[in-house]
């Protein structure tokens, strides 16, 4: 929703949505906490293409979908496992915080991992998802003050291959070498912690100060 708001404005969003036929508002797909079905997820990104004209959305929203997350704890866990390799290393449970439906298989050496990725429970693979990972596997060097990764899908799984196979390649040596980006990374991150740190003492003052129980759980459900 972002991206096609940027790229068309709201009459973009609006067209999507009813192209798409998916049953959510633009605010509900903005909130980064919720989840959507696969097929949900192809319907929005085939309608992004037609509206766009832009064969390469998936692509684009992968790219993006890292940056979303800055200051949240999604984007702390990954930062926390202190490297880029680290981060291609643990893709097998960091893949769950953004899709449920694929198995990433890494293998990893400083600067280069080749990732395997295969649709679980028969959910099938399309070429806008495929586009997607490969923008979503160019953003762990990111995470660390470094450019995106360079990654190129060899095999396809949504063009008849058994697996897709995606090689990312970066500069270990630039993923430390900008302290500004990733101090300002950091910033991002200690903003949305003091929101959340806001949220849990105005919930602590709903509890303490209670006149109405049904509003105040009300308030407290729509704060989490």
């Amino acid at each position: 929703m972002r991206h096609i708001r940027k790229q068309a404005g709201d009459e973009g969003v609006q067209a999507v949505l009813t192209l798409a036929g998916v049953p959510y508002t633009a605010t509900f797909l903005d909130d980064t906490t919720n989840w959507i079905w696969q097929y949900e997820a192809i319907e929005l990104l085939s309608a992004a293409a037609d509206v766009l004209d832009d064969d390469q959305v998936g692509l684009r929203v992968g790219e993006q979908t890292v940056g979303q997350h800055a200051g949240t704890p999604v984007a702390t866990m990954l930062r926390e496992l202190g490297s880029p390799e680290a981060v291609y290393e643990q893709l097998t449970v960091a893949v769950s915080k953004f899709s449920t439906t694929t198995d990433l298989t890494p293998e990893v050496e400083p600067g280069r991992a080749v990732v395997c990725a295969r649709s679980r429970n028969g959910f099938p693979r399309h070429p806008h998802l495929c586009a997607w990972t490969r923008g979503l596997l160019s953003q762990p060097p990111a995470l660390f003050g470094a450019p995106p990764a360079d990654v190129v899908e060899s095999l396809c799984q949504a063009r008849g291959d058994d697996h897709c196979v995606y090689t990312a390649t970066w500069d270990p040596d630039q993923a430390t070498s900008d302290p500004q980006q990733l101090a300002a990374a950091l910033e991002a991150q200690l903003v949305a912690m003091r929101e959340r740190l806001d949220n849990v003492y105005a919930t602590a003052r709903d509890l303490i100060s209670i006149d109405d129980v049904d509003d105040a759980l009300a308030r407290i459900t729509e704060r989490a």
